[in-house]
């Protein structure tokens, strides 16, 4: 009886939270579409965005060398 009595309530837990969790879904999915629309409008490739890219890069590939450069002179003094 009380193996029976545990399934029922395993399964009207398991039906409550089917159903709960429809309403959450459907605010995800709209929450979804409304930040894809707002991510279009803002998303566009513009000269300002390709230079700090470029210049990012550039930055970047300064460090990589320079540390490079650093530990070569560190492992060539030994």
């Amino acid at each position: 009886m009380d193996g029976a009595g545990g399934e029922d309530t395993g399964e009207t837990a398991h039906g409550s939270k089917a159903t709960g969790a429809s309403a959450p879904d459907a605010v995800a999915k709209g929450e979804a579409a409304s930040r894809s629309e707002d991510t279009e409008e803002v998303s566009g490739i513009t000269g300002s965005s390709v230079v700090r890219t470029v210049v990012g890069f550039l930055a970047g590939l300064g460090v990589f060398f320079a540390l490079l450069y650093g530990l070569s002179i560190v492992l060539n003094s030994y």
